[in-house]
């Protein structure tokens, strides 16, 4: 199969460890989507330059 298309996936549902808790959040039908595209992973917590493990961030809203 011609894989052309092109997707970025957060990096832990891959399995890499670079959640803001230092575990993976691995989603057990990336391989199947893997068959039909590229997958490009990328970290947002990493592109925030956020450390981890570090805290865990919340929105919150103004009463």
């Amino acid at each position: 199969m011609d894989k052309t298309e092109t997707v970025l996936v957060s990096a832990c549902l891959l399995g890499l460890r670079c959640r803001y808790d230092g575990k993976a959040k691995k989603y057990d039908g990336i391989e199947e989507i893997g068959k039909l595209c590229h997958l490009v992973p990328v970290c947002p917590e990493q592109l925030g330059a956020l450390e981890r493990p570090g805290i865990r961030l919340r929105f919150a809203t103004a009463e």
